[in-house]
This record gives C-alpha cells, structure tokens and sequence, in this order.
C-alpha cells in the first residue's frame, strides 16, 4: 500500500518562506497572519534588516503605528542604519498626531539622504505640516495670542505638568473666555487634582449655548474625574451626535476608567474603524473577563501576543490564569494592570527578582517602581535591555523624567547613538539644568523647536547648553526669532569646538538657513553675551 505521505513534497520553511507567504497575506490584507509570519522570518535571520523594514510597514499599513516606531527604533541602532527609517518614523508620528516629531524625522531622513528615493514626499509633508500649522492659526491678533497660550498648555498637560498649564490658561481665560478655553481650563484643573474648581468651570461651561462637540469631550473628560454619574449622562448626550471616527474615540477614551458596561457598542463601532488598535482589543478583552467570558478575554490577549510578542499587559494577563492566580473581577478597561497582577510585579521588580516581561511592565507604564527598573536594565547592559530602554524614549505615555533617566542608562551603557530620535521636549532633555521659573515667550519657543531638534542630530550634550543660554541669560536676550536662531547656531558651534566634536558649522548652515557672513556676526554676539554685556543689538 502507498504512504500517503508520500504525496505531500518536502520543502525547507526558512525565512524567505515566510517571508513570501507574509506578502501574500499582506496583498490581500490579513496584516494578522502577515505579521505572524514576519516574526518568524525575523526569528530565523535576525540580522536581516530588510525582514524588519517590511514587519514596520505592516504595522503600519494595520493601524498600529506605535509598534511600527518600535521597530524602526531597533533599526535605527544599528550600524549604517538605512535613512528611510526616518521616513518612516515621519509618517508613524504624523498618523499619531505628533507633527512636531514628524516634522523633525522628515528633516533627518532629507539631511541623511539628500537625493533619496523618499525626498520628494519628505519635502511635502513638511510643507504640509509648517502650511497646516499656519492656517489653524487665528487672523485676529489677540485670538492668535490665545491660541498660542493654549498650544503651550496643552503641550504641558501631555507632558504631566497640569499645573503648570493652569497660569498659561488663565491668561488666555483674561484676553478672550472662549469656550474652547474654558474646557481646556476644565481639563487641565481635573488633571491638577482640583475637582472642585474643575467640577466649577463644567458646570459653567455647559450653560453656555452652541458648544462644539470637542468643548463637550473636553468637559466629559473632567467629569469622568470629577463627577463619573454626569460623565455618563453627558456621554449619552454625544452619542446622539453624528460622531466622526477621531471623536468617537475621544468619548471611548474618556469613558474607559469608568468601566462602563454601556460603553460595549462605542467599542465595536471603534474596533470597525481601528480593527488592529491594541488599546482597544485590551479594552474588548478586559469587558469580556469582567461579564465572565474568560475565554474570550484569553482569545483577544492571545491575538496581542500574536501581533506583538512583546505586549507586557497580555502577557501578564495570561501568565495570572495560567498560574491559577485570576485576578477579581472588575479589571480596568484601560491599557493597565489589575491592582493585585500590579502589586505582585512591582514586588518583583523591587526585589530584583523580576523577568522581562515585569520590567517591561514597570517602564512603559510609568509605575512607581519604573526607576528601580531601569537601573535593573543597566546592571543587565545586554542587548534586550538597551531595545527596551530605547523604546521608552519614542513611547509617548512614559513620562520625560523617567525618559530622562532611560537616557541616562543608554548613555551608561555606552549604547549607540541615535538616543533621542524625535520631538525632544526643550526643556526637559537634561535633569541638571534649571528649568525657566515663567513660561518662555512664543518667539522662543519657535525658535528652539528648531534649534533642540539639531543639537540632538549633532550630539545629545549640546542641548543643556541651549537652554542654559535662556535660562541664565533671559533678561539680556533679544526679542526677535531670527536673532535668537542665529544665537543659537553659535552655541551649538561654540559647545561642540569645547567637547571636541567635528565641525557642525556646514550642517548648521543648512538646516537653518545661515551665511556664513551671519553665523560670524552671532559668534560675535554670543561672546558679548557671555561677558553680560547687552546684546540687543543682534535684533
């Protein structure tokens, strides 16, 4: 009689098998499989770049932008890196919202590669950006002067310093109390702590007539601190509202730390949207176990995990039921840890006694035992500990002080550059240096948004030195953007001749568009400037 077997023709499932069948899946749209088979590909010739280069594009094309970044970051850090990582990233941070950062990756991607294949794009969609940036701007002077105080705030409030938001806020409350600001003002009061004065300015805010649907979502996210009951009368209310994709993830997202069982059709109608967002399959997952479906909830964390081996919540969550040790019942419905799994990994990492998955754990999600992690990661100075700490460094929940310190270990660790990738935040790149006690003017901040992003290029060191130039000497500098670009050109200049680094003069000169008749003329202020003589002349 015949083997069956015989029929079936014997063949090697290297990585280029795997590669091939990830193209078909990805051509026809199953990024689920495609992915699969791409780690695998990876797993079995690890060193192959291009294998990586196409996981981040399938991230990508899938939705899920963060785990795209993640990737290109591994790349990045390694030798001869391929400058279309920065186009990459540009278009990550662009999908993420973030077009501070995309913009200062297109311009790397142009710097690394002037005649690249992706230049022509790069160019565009920084034009877009700067373009877009202008048109959103109010014509009328003194609105513009509130949109501006309120773009300072809200850059505050994402970088977990509410209350450094509230005077910048205020200020705009006094030259124009317009809605939008007042919700803003709402908002940021709830982050604060301030309930009250918070719960104050809703109750305020909704009595005023023709609201639009991004006041409301503003309100509904101080409720959802200050007074959940009215938080879900009021989402109840927009839901009858023709919702775009953008806003129905808003309200999803302000709803989320309720835990509200009414939230299950905004969450499919978002899966609809977003099919691949990780934060929503957690949430979908979470209300699966909290109504009892264990095995659904293990379905969608098995997916995770299939999609991103490196998903420190799913992986908990699994290890917890397979170990006997369930957590009770509710868990959040947010991207976090149920209180005991978090309690137990946080011993853990106290202890020393921790594996990758609780490290992991402890930094991205900003714990309070995130620093006692890092300094784990540096006494393990091992490959896996460096990609994680990189990641910490493009992860926008991780606070900048822990990013800080993850800086730090990579600088101890003697990792190689680049550390900070994009969208430093100016004045929170160095620990040491003293941050300015009043907000900095808008034609600074303008100018150092194109100034921190080039020392970084030229070398992390130099940026302590920028803001050292306005934080020791604010009262002497001048009121004029051009000129306090120029001043900062020939800081960078000065400071990388006195660490002996190569010339940046050329670079310098063309990313911001510098004489170098100019460039002298500055050097020359800057040493006036240093001997305290007044330099307003450079106006």
């Amino acid at each position: 009689m015949r083997n069956p077997s015989s029929n079936v023709m014997p063949f090697d499932q290297n990585a280029e098998f795997f590669a091939r069948r990830a193209l078909k899946k990805r051509q026809g749209g199953h990024y689920r499989e495609a992915v699969s088979l791409l780690l695998r590909a990876v797993q079995a010739e690890p060193d192959q770049t291009a294998r990586l280069m196409e996981l981040a594009e399938v991230y990508s094309e899938m939705g899920s932008p963060l785990e795209s970044n993640r990737v290109l970051t591994d790349l990045l850090s390694r030798p001869n890196a391929d400058p279309a990582v920065w186009f990459g990233l540009a278009c990550n941070l662009y999908a993420m919202g973030n077009t501070e950062g995309a913009q200062t990756a297109a311009l790397r991607y142009i710097d690394a590669a002037p005649e690249g294949d992706y230049h022509e794009e790069a160019s565009q969609l920084i034009s877009a950006l700067q373009y877009a940036e202008h048109m959103t701007e109010p014509a009328e002077r003194r609105l513009l002067r509130c949109h501006r105080l309120n773009g300072r705030a809200a850059a505050l409030i994402n970088a977990d310093q509410p209350k450094s938001a509230l005077p910048l806020i205020e200020k705009s409350l006094f030259i124009s109390d317009v809605p939008a600001t007042q919700a803003l003002y709402a908002f940021a009061l709830s982050e604060a702590g301030e309930t009250a004065r918070a719960l104050t300015e809703v109750n305020t805010l909704l009595r005023r007539r023709g609201l639009q649907t991004a006041d409301c979502l503003y309100a509904l996210k101080a409720l959802s601190v200050c007074d959940p009951s009215r938080a879900l009368e009021l989402a109840g209310e927009l839901q009858k509202r023709t919702l775009d994709p953008y806003e129905k993830r808003q309200l999803l997202d302000a709803l989320l730390p309720l835990s509200a069982g009414s939230i299950e059709p905004l969450l499919k109608s978002a899966l609809t949207d977003s099919p691949y967002d990780r934060r929503l399959w957690l949430a979908r997952a979470a209300l699966s176990y909290n109504a009892g479906k264990t095995e659904d909830a293990l379905d969608d964390w098995r997916a995770l995990l299939a999609v991103n081996p490196n998903d420190e919540l799913a992986a908990l969550y699994i290890d917890a039921l397979t170990e006997g040790a369930a957590p009770s019942r509710p868990i959040p419905l947010t991207a976090s840890l149920a209180p005991e799994l978090a309690e137990e990994a946080r011993k853990r990492v106290m202890t020393g006694s921790s594996d990758d998955v609780c490290l992991r754990w402890a930094l991205l999600s900003g714990d309070q035992c995130a620093h006692a992690a890092i300094e784990a990661l540096i006494k393990r100075g091992d490959e896996a500990a460096i990609r994680l700490l990189r990641t910490a460094l493009i992860e926008p929940s991780v606070p900048y002080a822990l990013k800080l310190h993850a800086l730090d270990a990579l600088r101890k660790l003697s990792a190689p550059r680049p550390y900070l990738l994009v969208s430093r935040a100016a004045l929170n790149t160095d620990a040491a240096v003293p941050r300015a006690e009043v907000p900095l003017d808008t034609y600074v901040q303008r100018a150092l948004r194109r100034l921190v992003p080039l020392a970084g290029d030229i070398d992390d060191r130099l940026v302590p030195q920028l803001i050292r130039l306005w934080s020791d000497g604010a009262s002497r500098m001048p009121r004029h953007e051009t000129a306090l670009i120029g001043l900062g050109a020939a800081v960078l200049i000065d400071a990388a001749r006195a660490l002996e680094l190569p010339d940046p003069t050329p670079l310098v000169r063309r990313r911001l568009g510098l004489s170098d008749r100019a460039i002298a003329y500055y050097v020359s202020c800057l040493e006036k400037l240093t001997r305290k003589d007044d330099i307003h002349e450079a106006d």
